[in-house]
C-alpha cells in the first residue's frame, strides 16, 4: 500500500471543527506552512477534500479535511508518520473551560460511528505527557487561569490507524472553541509535541503505564503526570474496567508506546473485587503492575 502522506509528523484538522480551524491559523504561522497540495484520495477514503500543507522545514504536515476527523479509520495504511495529532474541539455538557489531550479507544460499543467497538488506537505515552505539560506552560504564559488543563481517558475513534495518535483540544462549548487565546495555547502546544517527534522516537526517562480506574478525567493519573512521576498512555475509566479480559489487555499492550508498558491501578478508583480480578489477569499474562499508592502525592 503506497502512503498518501509521508512526513515525520502529521497534524489533522477538520473543516467541521471550529476550534481546530481556529488552531489552524496559529499552526500555519508557527510552522510557516503556506504551499498547499490537493491530495488525490484513494477510492477507499470517504469522499471529500484533503489538502496538505507542509512546514517550511518539511518536517510537519497539516492535513485539512472536509470530513469528520473522528471517523478517519479509512486512512489506515496510507499514513507514514511518527505521530498524528488531531487539533480539535472538546464538548462537554457542563461547558467547563478546558484544555486537554487524550488517546483514542472504544472500551465498549461504538455508539457514534467513530472507530470500532472494543478497540483502541496506538497510544503514545510520551506524547500525552509532553502535550499536558506544554499546554500548562502556554496556559500560564497566556494567563488563561479560568481554563482547567487535564487529560481524558481513551475515548472515540479513529481506533484503527496503524500509527500513534492523540487528540489535543479546547472546550467545552462554542464560546471556548472561538476563544482565540485558548486555541492559540493548544496550537502552540501541538507544535511543541510535533517537534519532539520529528527525529528519532522520544522515550522520556519516566516509567510508562496503562492507567485503569477513576473517572473520565483521570484525576489520579493526572496528579502523577503533573508531578512528573510517570507517563500514561491508554487510560480505562472504572465504569469500563469490566470490559477488560485477557484478549483486551493484550491488545492494549500491543497498541501502546513505548513497548513493555506496565499497568497502573487507581487504588481508590476501583472496587476491591475489581482490583483483585484485574491483578489476577495481569499477573496471569505476565505483565507488571503498580498501584497509585506507590506514587504518593500531596
Amino acid at each position: 500500500m503506497t502512503p498518501v502522506v509521508d512526513i515525520p509528523v502529521l497534524i489533522i484538522v477538520s473543516e467541521l471543527d471550529q476550534a481546530g480551524m481556529n488552531m489552524l491559523v496559529t499552526l500555519r504561522e508557527l510552522l510557516r506552512a503556506s504551499n498547499s497540495v490537493e491530495l488525490t484520495a484513494p477510492e477507499s477514503w470517504e469522499e471529500g477534500r484533503y489538502t496538505l500543507e507542509i512546514s517550511e522545514d518539511n518536517s510537519v504536515g497539516i492535513l485539512k479535511i472536509s470530513t469528520s476527523h473522528i471517523r478517519v479509520d479509512y486512512m489506515r495504511g496510507y499514513l507514514r508518520t511518527n505521530l498524528v495529532i488531531f487539533a480539535s474541539k472538546h464538548k462537554s455538557e457542563s461547558g467547563r473551560k478546558t484544555l486537554l489531550a487524550h488517546p483514542l479507544g472504544n472500551w465498549g460499543e461504538d455508539t457514534i460511528g467513530s472507530g470500532k467497538s472494543h478497540s483502541v488506537g496506538i497510544a503514545p505515552a510520551y506524547a500525552l505527557f509532553r502535550a499536558y505539560h506544554s499546554i500548562k506552560e502556554h496556559q500560564t504564559d497566556a494567563g488563561l487561569t479560568e481554563y482547567w488543563v487535564g487529560l481524558e481517558v481513551s475515548h472515540h475513534g479513529p481506533t484503527e490507524l496503524d500509527v500513534p495518535a492523540i487528540f489535543m483540544e479546547t472546550g467545552g462549548s462554542e464560546e471556548e472553541w472561538n476563544d482565540l487565546r485558548a486555541t492559540e495555547v493548544v496550537a502552540r502546544a501541538i507544535v511543541d509535541v510535533a517537534r519532539e517527534y520529528v527525529g528519532e522516537e522520544p522515550r522520556g526517562n519516566l516509567p510508562a503505564f496503562v492507567g485503569i480506574g477513576g473517572g473520565h478525567y483521570a484525576p489520579a493519573f493526572i496528579k502523577r503526570v503533573d508531578a512528573k512521576m510517570l507517563m500514561v498512555g491508554h487510560m480505562v475509566p472504572k465504569y469500563h474496567s469490566d470490559k477488560l479480559d485477557e484478549d483486551f489487555l493484550k491488545r492494549i499492550v500491543e497498541r501502546s508506546v513505548p513497548s513493555g508498558i506496565s499497568f497502573l491501578l487507581d487504588r481508590k478508583g476501583l472496587k476491591g473485587s475489581e482490583r483483585t480480578r484485574l491483578i489476577e489477569l495481569i499477573e496471569k499474562l505476565g505483565y507488571d503492575y503498580k498501584l497509585t499508592t506507590e506514587f504518593p502525592t500531596k
